[in-house]
């Protein structure tokens, strides 16, 4: 017995170009093969998510600023030293405040 698979199925590579032929026409025309145009109704959470992804992508990777302030910061001791306080700031942070 031989397995040979480097060889394309004659039936998928019909399939992939009718669909391809297709997918060619409803681009051309705007109109589904039942004749009725697709319509995509994008929720306002799905807008505002691409819209903060957009703006992520968009920000400097390093905030120069804020790693030299945070290098002074530690050098002089100031930071770390009220761990109540950094929690009570991460918990307002979460919840928004």
């Amino acid at each position: 017995m031989k397995i040979d698979g480097n060889r394309l199925n004659p039936e998928t590579v019909a399939t992939t170009r009718a669909d391809a032929t297709q997918a060619d026409r409803q681009a051309r025309t705007g109109k589904s093969a039942g004749g009725h145009a697709d319509q995509v109704r994008v929720s306002s959470d799905a807008q505002l998510a691409t819209a903060a992804a957009t703006a992520a992508a968009a920000a400097p990777d390093i905030r120069h600023d804020k790693v030299a302030s945070a290098r002074k910061a530690l050098a002089a001791g100031t930071v770390g030293t009220d761990v109540v306080r950094l929690a009570d700031k991460m918990i307002d942070n979460f919840l928004g405040r």
